[in-house]
């Protein structure tokens, strides 16, 4: 009986790799990372990018993602040619200012930490299946602002 398992397992495998299925790359470059009513220091960054590029007044910078700051990046989405809702993806964050996205991004792995949690998690982690609010933070600004590693997922050994 295993070795009928084994057997068909193998051929799945077969089949899978001849007919091109494989295991896909998740594309994140279109997950929303910043939206009206987000609160946190990453917001505060992407509206300093929006400050350096003319798109927002320096006092509108406070870490709220407000109407003002919905507006500036409206407006910078319309001048790259982007569909204006106001919502900030990672690849117009890349587009909008590289330093701010690799900051946040690029400089390691990406973790998840949930609005009211104190702990960083890797995506699927059953800590977070109840959590309405994610935001994808790279594991050293998770670090450096206090978050801790889940225990139950571990991300520090990913």
């Amino acid at each position: 009986m295993i070795k009928r398992i084994i057997a068909l397992m193998l051929v799945l495998i077969t089949l899978m790799s001849v007919f091109g299925v494989s295991e896909s790359k998740y594309d994140d470059s279109d997950t929303i990372v910043a939206m009206i009513g987000d609160v946190s220091d990453f917001v505060y960054a992407v509206e300093q990018a929006l400050v350096k590029k003319g798109f927002l007044l320096e006092d509108e910078a406070d870490g709220y993602f407000d109407e003002y700051t919905e507006l500036a990046v409206m407006n910078f989405q319309l001048s790259k040619d982007y569909e204006a809702n106001g919502m900030l993806t990672k690849r117009q964050l890349y587009w909008l200012d590289r330093a701010t996205y690799n900051e946040w991004f690029d400089t390691s792995y990406i973790v998840y930490i949930a609005k009211d949690g104190r702990k960083y998690h890797l995506w699927g982690c059953s800590s977070l299946k109840n959590s309405v609010e994610i935001m994808p933070i790279s594991v050293n600004i998770a670090d450096r602002l206090g978050y801790n590693p889940c225990r139950r997922c571990k991300p520090y050994l990913y």
